[in-house]
């Protein structure tokens, strides 16, 4: 690997952000991921983790390394929502050059993972993975496994990730990675023996900061933060009794924060500006009172536009990380130690502050039920603090973590090697069967669902469309009851549905976009306890406003319907398509793979994986392998079967009329002029018969000859699975007499020194009763190498194949 000179990084950094000088812990650890190690890094709140974060992506991009020295895609993985908004405004009010994107549940512009530089979710990162992405149908379920493999990952804020649940599969997609995706998970709060497992797992470093650094960071070095431990529950009294200027309050639940809302607005004086935040409000309004909480509780310096006077928040767990406000008193309601951590990051925040965390006793732990064991530690850790009558410093932090969290820690990480087995047959059976049912215990737990609101959800073409929140089960399920009985006391068909995808033909997915279509069954008061990642629930049982957000009252006022989210999706050419013969359709397929640059975004994770896999793989045959899929992927159309039907819509669509042994790809299709027509032509018996999995039984003989094992077994799953993600059955074919000249035509395509040689008897004909996946010709989730082999082969096949109908607008738009 290469060294990187300091003094270039140094400069580099100071260029990007516009600082006066990195700290040295930013340095190491550009240094340890440019040069090939994955980074785990503990860091105090205020040491500017973000910059850190994206240097070496943005180093490697602007000093034009090769691809193959570093990924051309970041994808930075967070916990919460609100994280991936601020992260990216960030981003953007830095003008960095780079193409941004976001996927979340309520934004999904990059259902694909398309832009260099995306923010999103923990829980979108490891559906992906597990190809069962929140953000894509079930027809495009193997699309994004590959960005995850090709990119560089960050995760921040990664002690917030469920420790029983992502976390434990996390490790394992980790351990799968280690060695081909570079990684760095960043924390302030994580206790070292899980520093120290995770560094393992992927095969990395720990970067901590030293207390000679921490005290060159301005906001830590001149800052005092005070604790103070008060024996009642939180109120609205004691808020205003300790009220300077600027006050936060951090309540556990969001009915415990609306409550404390009420009372405050009823108790505060006329001059003071009260303001409530919590994930229940609609992204419009919520960036609205994001942008006036910067304005409130933002740093004020020289150059500050920060308002002047006396204000209040109340919110939730939204704002503990990533959120860059500032206050003299912080009031909590009690939580785990390192949650409480992360709270009074938002207390004298900034260089030459003062300020008291305040910290109350609850009368329940909600949502913390599984750290219950931890909040009499954690009491007993932050009195021992408030005693000293000292400022709490980073050392002291470290401290606590250690005290509170260790312990459980290690026991944590005990039974994630103890449960390793069982977990990884849930992950496995996830990904060969493509089931959804293990995803709960595998990145979310249930007691979290998102909700819609709509009057008529059958209208909703794609619930992901619109704006959802999310509520624990026990806040859902304690509301049941009334909102069923208001229900019916109103006389109202349904209270709640869910959306449920109807599965239709391959070619009806292609006329859609590959955009699923939904029904949406009633949601009983005796299914309630079903599990649906999404719900809708009925306008008039649910109350909406701009101070308070969602709550579960009964409708007074207008409709809160969800808002449509905005977003700019890629336009794309396909939806009508030209006559192409097959060799031209490679070649357009191989056009797309360069011109989009899909070829940079794999070469780093492609030249690792052939280092990982050995066997005196030459540098670059993954690439030939990609190439190959691109050659095969529709080899299930040279049948006489499939060439028949195309030909015959020719003549009936032409001209120009084509010679039958002519091999086509695609055919002239209008869908506004010829959908009728197509309707009466597949009717009269002209179905074209299914080709993917066709296609890899047909190139698999010369797969296995050309790449060995390890290799065509990838390219063959890519192959078979590019329309469907489960598919593995072929029907019958026979292979027509001028598909061999077609596809040595295509092999003369791809770009190749030395040309393939191609027979007939390596074209295999169609096996009765044959099944890929029984036959072990696909790849299974238990052989990572291959899995992860796949998952880059077949993003690029999908995605170039989409793609390259758009070689005529580009060429037309450029003259040529």
């Amino acid at each position: 690997m290469a060294t990187y000179d300091e003094q270039i990084l140094r400069s580099s950094f100071k260029k990007f952000f516009g600082v006066d000088q990195a700290y040295d812990f930013q340095i190491e650890v550009a240094q340890h991921l440019l040069e090939g190690r994955s980074v785990v890094l503990q860091a105090p709140t205020g040491a500017g983790k973000t910059f850190t974060a994206l240097f070496p992506f943005l180093f490697a991009l602007f000093q034009n390394l090769e691809p193959a020295k570093f990924p051309r895609k970041l994808i930075y993985s967070v916990e919460r929502r609100i994280l991936v908004n601020n992260f990216e405004a960030e981003v953007k009010n830095r003008n960095l050059a780079v193409e941004t994107g976001v996927l979340t549940g309520e934004r999904s512009e990059e259902p694909e993972m398309l832009k260099p530089l995306l923010f999103t979710t923990i829980d979108q990162t490891l559906s992906s993975f597990l190809l069962r992405p929140y953000s894509l149908s079930n027809r495009q379920a193997n699309i994004n496994a590959g960005a995850i493999v090709s990119s560089y990952l960050v995760f921040d804020e990664a002690h917030l990730f469920d420790p029983e649940r992502a976390l434990p599969t996390l490790m394992w997609m980790l351990k799968t990675l280690k060695g081909v995706t570079p990684t760095l998970l960043m924390t302030a709060t994580f206790s070292r023996p899980v520093l120290e497992e995770l560094a393992t797992l992927t095969g990395g470093v720990v970067v901590t900061v030293p207390p000679e650094q921490v005290k060159k960071i301005p906001a830590q070095a001149t800052k005092q933060r005070f604790f103070n431990v008060v024996d009642q529950f939180l109120s609205a009294e004691a808020v205003l009794k300790a009220h300077q200027s600027r006050s936060i309050v951090v309540c556990n639940t969001v009915d415990h924060a609306q409550q404390i809302y009420e009372d405050l607005l009823a108790q505060k004086d006329s001059e003071t500006r009260l303001l409530m935040l919590h994930a229940r409000f609609w992204q419009q309004d919520r960036k609205q009172k994001e942008k006036e909480l910067m304005e409130l509780f933002g740093p004020r310096n020289a150059d500050s536009t920060i308002k002047t006077g006396s204000a209040i928040l109340v919110a939730t767990q939204v704002i503990e990380v990533g959120v860059d406000i500032t206050c003299e008193n912080l009031h909590t309601d009690l939580a785990p130690a390192n949650t409480i951590l992360q709270r009074a990051g938002r207390c004298a925040r900034h260089p030459n502050e003062t300020g008291t965390v305040h910290i109350y006793q609850v009368e329940k732990k909600a949502p913390y039920f599984e750290d219950e064991d931890l909040f009499d530690l954690t009491w007993e850790g932050v009195k021992e603090l408030a005693e000293t009558g000292q400022p709490v410093r980073f050392e002291q932090k470290q401290a606590l973590i250690e005290q509170v969290h260790a312990a459980k820690d290690k026991l944590h990480l005990q039974k994630i090697k103890d449960q390793r087995l069982s977990h990884q047959a849930k992950i496995e059976e996830t990904i060969n069967l493509l089931v959804n049912y293990h995803l709960k215990d595998l990145i979310r737990d249930s007691d979290s669902r998102s909700f819609l609101v709509h009057n008529s959800p059958e209208t909703l073409r794609n619930p992901y469309d619109y704006e959802s929140f999310s509520v624990f089960d026990g806040s859902f399920r304690g509301k049941l009851k009334q909102i069923y009985q208001a229900a019916t006391e109103m006389g109202l068909d349904w209270s709640i549905k869910f959306p449920q995808p109807v599965d239709t033909s391959e070619d009806q997915q292609e006329i859609e976009k590959h955009r699923p279509v939904y029904q949406w069954p009633n949601l009983t008061e005796k299914e309630s306890h079903q599990w649906h990642p999404l719900v809708v629930i009925n306008p008039a049982l649910v109350s909406y406003d701009k101070e308070r957000g969602f709550r579960f009252v009964i409708n007074t006022g207008e409709p809160c319907n969800s808002p449509e989210i905005a977003r700019t999706l890629p336009e794309r050419v396909g939806y009508n398509y030209r006559l192409e013969t097959y060799a031209e359709h490679i070649k357009n397929v191989n056009w797309a793979y360069k011109y989009f640059k899909f070829e940079d975004e794999v070469a780093f994770a492609a030249a690792e994986l052939e280092k990982r896999l050995g066997n005196g793989i030459p540098a670059g045959q993954i690439d030939q392998a990609i190439r190959l899929s691109f050659v095969f992927h529709d080899a299930g159309k040279l049948t006489e079967g499939w060439q028949s039907v195309v030909h015959k819509w020719q003549q009936v669509v032409g001209p120009p009329d084509v010679d039958p042994q002519t091999m086509l790809a695609h055919t002239y299709l209008d869908r506004q002029k010829h959908g009728e027509l197509q309707k009466v032509f597949e009717k009269q018996g002209n179905k074209r018969p299914p080709h993917a999995v066709e296609g890899a039984l047909i190139a698999t003989k010369f797969l296995h000859q050309t790449l060995g094992a390890e290799l065509s077994r990838p390219v063959i799953s890519a192959i078979a699975r590019h329309h469907a993600p489960a598919a593995d059955k072929p029907g019958d074919y026979l292979i027509h007499k001028s598909a061999l000249q077609a596809i040595q035509e295509s092999l003369t395509i791809i770009e190749r020194a030395q040309p393939w040689n191609l027979s007939a008897d390596l074209l295999l004909p169609a096996p009765k009763n044959k099944n890929l996946l029984a036959d072990k010709l696909l790849v299974r989730a238990s052989s990572e190498l291959e899995l992860i082999t796949y998952m880059l082969i077949i993003r690029v096949l999908r995605i170039a194949d989409q793609r390259s109908f758009e070689f005529y607008k580009v060429h037309n738009n450029s003259g040529e």
